[in-house]
């Protein structure tokens, strides 16, 4: 009896042993899947990883709107109308105007280049106007851009300037407000709305796909490229499945898979499989974007270059005029690219601003005049300045452009 009772005991010691040494061993076994990815969010419209690599190379916050909403109309909706948004962080309904809206959104760094605080405040004031314009809307923003109502605007100078230095401006297709989505980086590579939601593009035409290839700078390399590595476990919480086996890319939003997001994917257990959306794989098991691979990133041509911050450069000549009677004054707007360029000629006495001509549209790098009388300015010496702006964002800066203008009677 007491053989047998020893024995027993002894097995028993060895069959919990071996059970608690297969649990550790398969829990440190346990299998990984390593995602590939680029981007962070849905990477549909702008992007703000790009937005600022644009500004930093002096791109114009005009040109970078224009660059990520193409063929879309500049245009104007009133920053004093007031409404009522949700503080995306506390809850509560807070009335004010659209302009202290703005003031109080709290998405980018206020230390960021002025010209890349401008063009967010661009799309984030058309995206308001956007949703405030949606039928049923009723003047009220419910949610879609991180609206804090206890941001100070005092604490955030530079973000203050951008919505000020670009009051009232909006972009419009169809004479309405575009739905001007942005994320944090479209990983080098922008998406269009079925990319990410499904649906149709067609009432989105300025939403495409387009290199985005300022998005890969120092500030952003962390969501530029990036792997993250899943546990089977995650996965079958997930998906339930049974035991996980193993995932399959069952189709992407095109052909070129360097440059396309997972539309679909299959997830495969003992159990059987599941089809999720990529988009829902991503927000389900934590990913930055659905733009991924399940084997290291593709190989993909180097993308065209990124549209740059042209400086336009003015020169003008020396003129002696009469008062009262039609003169010549002379000037060259020099430019990379021949291109035709709104000009104006400003005149002041000292630091004054004694006139205004504008002298309506010029080619570049060709030498150019306009024939203008002198009656209001009196006999003296004064200085002309030569300002151009393409349209694109592209003007010359405290002008350089400047010469002579001496006036007799």
């Amino acid at each position: 009896m007491y053989n047998k009772l020893v024995m027993k005991k002894i097995v028993a010691f060895f069959l919990a042993f071996l059970i608690a040494f297969t649990s550790v061993s398969s829990s440190l076994a346990e299998t990984t899947v390593t995602i590939y990815g680029r981007g962070s969010a849905h990477g549909v419209g702008m992007s703000m990883a790009g937005v600022y690599g644009m500004a930093q190379a002096s791109a114009g916050y005009q040109q970078i709107a224009n660059f990520y909403y193409p063929g879309t109309i500049w245009s104007t909706r009133d920053d004093n109308t007031v409404i009522q948004a949700k503080c995306q962080k506390h809850g509560n309904w807070v009335t004010l105007s659209v302009r202290e809206y703005l003031y109080r959104l709290a998405e980018e760094p206020d230390t960021w280049p002025p010209e890349g605080l401008k063009a967010l405040m661009i799309a984030a004031r058309t995206y308001l106007w956007y949703k405030l314009e949606k039928t049923g809307a009723g003047g009220k923003m419910s949610g879609g851009q991180y609206f804090v109502h206890s941001v100070n605007p005092a604490l955030r100078p530079n973000s203050v300037a951008a919505v000020n230095n670009t009051t009232n401006q909006v972009l419009t297709f169809n004479s309405k407000a575009i739905v001007a989505a942005y994320s944090g980086s479209a990983g080098g590579y922008t998406a269009k709305m079925s990319d990410v939601w499904g649906g149709s593009d067609a009432p989105y035409p300025y939403l495409i796909n387009k290199d985005s290839p300022y998005d890969n700078n120092p500030l952003s390399q962390s969501s530029y490229q990036w792997t993250k590595n899943i546990t089977a476990t995650a996965i079958q919480t997930a998906y339930p499945v049974g035991p996980f086996q193993s995932l399959s890319i069952e189709a992407r939003t095109s052909a070129d898979i360097a440059k396309s997001r997972v539309k679909t994917i299959r997830i495969t257990g003992l159990s059987g499989s599941v089809t999720d959306t990529g988009w829902n794989f991503k927000n389900k098991l934590g990913l930055k974007s659905n733009f991924f691979w399940l084997t290291p990133w593709p190989a993909s041509s180097p993308p065209p270059a990124p549209p740059t911050s042209t400086t336009l450069k003015t020169g003008a000549r020396k003129a002696v005029v009469r008062r009262g009677r039609w003169s010549k004054l002379w000037y060259r707007v020099k430019d990379s690219a021949n291109k035709n360029v709104r000009v104006t000629l400003i005149f002041k006495k000292g630091k004054k601003r004694v006139g205004v001509f504008k002298t309506g549209i010029k080619r570049t790098n060709k030498l150019a005049h306009s024939r203008i009388k002198f009656r209001k300015l009196l006999p003296g010496t004064y200085r002309y300045y030569v300002v151009a702006a393409d349209g694109k964002g592209n003007k010359t800066k405290n002008p350089p452009g400047s010469n002579l203008l001496i006036v007799k009677s």
